[in-house]
């Protein structure tokens, strides 16, 4: 799918491909580093490419989607909703949504969003989304308020950056 970036560049949303596992490692790489609202910071990611491209292949079944976003023939957001597999879970996902610091604000996470909203109201199985967030992510929180996402729960001290704070977490759920 082709769609704008509110500042009018085009912009590529589809699913991941074996062939997109060095862009998405660079991608991971770059975008630790840039932020602390992630679970990894700088340099922690360390898959490599063989790895990169089975995780890739892992989400070409029915129950979980992984969606990159590329500008201009770079990789600038990533997204993805896997489904538990736990008979007594498997209604629940999980959804992430990542973008590289200089395309905030431009319109790419909506995009994901409504994909991967689509994607799980199109499934049969799908009953809730949840997602964690890191509590001092405001924008992100914002995002997920406005397609419906509730906070269900805090988890105190969840992330512990390299500057030795700490910070909470939001769980935060959709119900389909």
């Amino acid at each position: 799918m082709i769609f704008s970036l509110k500042d009018g560049r085009p912009a590529e949303l589809r699913e991941a491909v074996p062939s997109d596992a060095e862009d998405m490692i660079d991608y991971l790489r770059c975008i630790g580093g840039e932020s602390d609202f992630l679970t990894f910071g700088k340099d922690a990611f360390s898959m490599s490419v063989a790895e990169e491209e089975a995780y890739i292949k892992s989400f070409q079944s029915s129950n979980r989607i992984l969606l990159v976003v590329y500008v201009h023939g770079q990789l600038a957001a990533m997204g993805n909703l896997t489904v538990a597999e736990a008979p007594r879970l498997c209604h629940t996902s999980e959804l992430s949504i990542s973008a590289r610091k200089s395309y905030w604000g431009t319109g790419i996470a909506q995009a994901l969003m409504e994909q991967l909203l689509q994607f799980a109201r199109n499934s049969k199985q799908i009953q809730v989304i949840g997602l964690t967030v890191n509590a001092e992510n405001v924008r992100a929180i914002r995002l997920y308020q406005r397609y419906g996402f509730q906070e269900v729960g805090c988890y105190p001290r969840f992330f512990h950056l390299e500057d030795g704070r700490f910070v909470d977490a939001k769980w935060m759920n959709l119900y389909l």
